[in-house]
């Protein structure tokens, strides 16, 4: 199967299980398939909805805010600031504009585990970045920066 058959495969799947999607692009990135959309639905619960369309397809399926739904860097930095509570001890916030991602440096990520999607969710509702919670380094490096 050609990669445009993948492509015109998972829009079709989309359409079929999210009538509502906006999907703006669909483009083969490495071994995902990576669908961009405008839905903030789509994009919140993308995690059943990609199960479903990769399983059908066989590929793995990766879903991202559309560049345009996405709160400006400052104003993001500020609501995520306001949603981490201080005894995850927040060092660092990072934002990946290529990926939607906006990467949550703590000294505890363990206080906001992946399970507890509470604040998952409340920074995806609020600013449209897709959060990743990595733990801190112990020493502040530029270059890891």
């Amino acid at each position: 199967m050609a990669f445009r058959d993948y492509i015109d495969d998972a829009k079709t799947i989309f359409n079929r299980l999210f009538p509502d999607n906006q999907i703006t692009d669909v483009i083969y990135e490495g071994p995902n398939i990576v669908v961009y959309t405008k839905n903030e639905d789509l994009f919140a619960n993308r995690d059943d909805i990609a199960k479903q369309v990769a399983q059908e397809i066989r590929r793995r399926i990766a879903i991202r805010p559309d560049p345009s739904i996405l709160e400006s860097e400052e104003v993001a930095e500020k609501k995520v600031r306001e949603i981490i509570p201080e005894s995850a001890g927040l060092r660092e916030v990072y934002f990946e504009p290529d990926t939607g991602e906006v990467v949550i440096e703590l000294d505890e990520p363990s206080l906001i585990n992946q399970r507890d999607m509470e604040y998952i969710k409340s920074i995806k509702n609020e600013t449209k970045w897709a959060p990743r919670i990595v733990r801190a380094p112990p020493m502040h490096s530029h270059t890891v920066k």
